[in-house]
């Protein structure tokens, strides 16, 4: 995947889903296919790490396209950061609370 010119070199699964991102001026760009893809495997890897592996939610997510999920403003607190090529979650109050709805926001959606 190659990096795209974002602030902060982060993009978050909001930005992936609507196909668009902020450059590093302020201007809205669109995404490629493939960098919108690469990323989403990105995020859904992420979803899957926060799983019991085999269980209902694994075997969900692993099987769910999330580029077809409906877009939250939720999903802004998921972000990809191109420097250290990882997925982190903003939480507000509760993390393990949180974690779980956007686990079943994707499940619900998707």
């Amino acid at each position: 995947m190659e990096q795209i010119n974002t602030r902060n070199n982060e993009v978050n699964f909001k930005q992936v889903l609507d196909g668009r991102y902020y450059d590093t001026s302020g201007a809205w760009l669109d995404m490629d296919d493939v960098t919108r893809n690469d990323l989403a495997i990105k995020f859904k890897e992420f979803l899957l790490s926060k799983c019991r592996k085999g269980s209902q939610p694994y075997n969900n997510i692993r099987n769910t396209t999330l580029l077809e999920c409906e877009n939250f403003g939720v999903y802004e607190r998921l972000v990809y950061n191109f420097n250290t090529d990882s997925v982190h979650y903003v939480a507000g109050q509760d993390y393990p609370a949180e974690i779980a709805y956007l686990k079943k926001l994707v499940l619900k959606t998707a």
